[in-house]
C-alpha cells in the first residue's frame, strides 16, 4: 500500500489529539515500582519498540497508561510513600532526517511533597532497512543534572525485525543502561536506622534519602502475527531484565560513626524479572491503538527486605501520527 503523503504543517487533528492525551494523562502521572529494581520507575523502553519508523508525517505523539497492582505493603524496596498502581508516559517523536529521529519521553516524578511532569529521557534513533530486515539503533539520555560529570543515566539498544512469512515476523531487542537515580527509602521508626523525617502518609515509617548506581541489561524476543494490510497485528514477547546496583544512603547512619563498615549505609542489590507480554495493535494511517497485557513469569530479588513485586499488568497505548 502506498504511504500517505507527508505534511510539513501541524495537522489540526493531531493538535486536538495532543491536547486530549495530555489532559487525560497529566493530572495523574505517577511512577510504579518495577519488580527487579529497588526504586520506582515506569519504564518507557523495551516494551514495544520497533525497528522501523511507525509514522508518516514529521512527528508522532504516543500516550500510555498501565495498571500494575504491585504489593502495597511498605518495605525496604518501596521507594515512594505514595503507593500508586498506575503508570503513565508521553512520548513525542520528530523526524530530523530520512533515517534519523529525535524523541522526548515525559513522565512524572516526585516525593512526599507531590508529583510533577518532567522530561525523563531524550532519545535519538537511527533506522535502516536491508533486504527483508529492519534494524534500529537507539540512544537515550537522561537530561537531569545531579552535579556529576556526564549524563546521570544512559540507555542504548539495538532493535532488529525480519519477516518469516507474509503474515509472521520476529523482533529482537538487546540493550543496556547505566543507572544513577535518587529515591526515598522507607524504614520503620522503631528499627535500628534513623530516618531524616517521618512519613506524613504512612504512620510508623520514616524516610531516608538514597541513591542507586549500577547497570541493567534488557533483552526482548517477540513474534508478530499480521492480519491486515494496514499493519495491524497480534504480538507475543518474552522480556528479560536484570540489574546490579550499589545502594547508598545519603545520610550517614549511627553505625558508620561507630566504625561498623557493614552498616555504613552502602549495600549491593542484584535482581531480575522475566515478563510474558502480549498485545493487539490496531493500526490505521492516522492512529494506532494497542491494548496490552504483561505477566511476570519469574522474579528474583534479595531475600532480605520486603521488596515490591509485580503482579499482572494491563494497559493501553495510543499513537497519533
Amino acid at each position: 500500500m502506498p504511504r500517505p503523503a507527508r505534511k510539513n504543517h501541524i495537522n489540526g487533528v493531531k493538535a486536538a489529539a495532543f491536547a486530549l492525551i495530555f489532559a487525560a494523562v497529566a493530572p495523574g502521572l505517577a511512577r510504579v515500582a518495577s519488580a527487579q529494581r529497588p526504586f520506582q520507575i515506569y519504564d518507557s523502553f523495551y516494551r514495544d519498540e520497533k525497528a522501523s519508523r511507525q509514522y508518516y508525517d514529521r512527528f508522532a505523539l504516543t500516550g500510555e497508561v498501565a495498571y500494575n497492582p504491585a504489593r502495597a505493603t511498605p518495605g525496604e524496596g518501596l521507594a515512594s510513600i505514595r503507593p500508586d498502581a498506575f503508570g503513565y508516559s508521553v512520548r513525542f517523536e520528530y523526524q530530523l532526517a530520512e533515517h534519523f529521529d529525535l524523541g522526548v519521553v515525559m513522565d512524572a516524578f516526585g516525593n512526599e511533597a507531590g508529583r510533577s511532569l518532567g522530561v525523563s529521557w531524550v532519545q535519538f534513533k537511527y533506522y535502516r532497512t536491508v533486504d527483508q530486515g529492519d534494524y534500529a539503533l537507539r540512544l537515550a539520555l537522561d537530561p537531569a543534572s545531579d552535579g556529576q560529570g556526564g549524563f546521570p543515566q544512559l540507555d542504548a539498544a539495538f532493535i532488529y525485525s525480519s519477516l518469516l512469512s507474509p503474515e509472521v515476523s520476529t523482533r529482537f531487542t538487546l540493550g543496556g543502561r547505566r543507572v544513577s537515580v535518587g529515591y526515598e527509602r522507607l524504614v520503620p521508626l522503631d528499627g535500628p536506622e534513623n530516618p531524616t523525617q517521618v512519613s506524613p502518609l504512612l504512620p510508623g515509617y520514616g524516610i531516608i534519602p538514597a541513591r542507586a548506581i549500577g547497570w541493567e541489561i534488557h533483552a526482548v524476543m517477540a513474534y508478530i502475527a499480521h492480519f491486515d494490510p494496514g499493519g495491524s497485528h497480534i504480538y507475543f514477547s518474552l522480556l528479560g531484565e536484570a540489574g546490579s546496583y550499589e545502594l547508598i544512603d545519603e545520610v550517614v547512619p549511627d553505625a558508620a560513626v561507630d566504625g561498623d563498615d557493614d552498616e555504613a549505609g552502602t549495600s549491593d542489590f542484584r535482581a531480575g524479572v522475566i515478563w510474558l507480554r502480549s498485545g493487539l495493535e490496531y493500526s490505521r494511517p492516522r492512529f494506532v491503538i494497542t491494548p496490552f497485557i504483561g505477566l511476570p513469569l519469574r522474579q528474583w530479588e534479595p531475600e532480605d527486605g520486603d521488596w515490591a513485586r509485580h503482579r499482572l499488568q494491563i494497559g493501553v497505548r495510543i499513537m497519533i501520527r
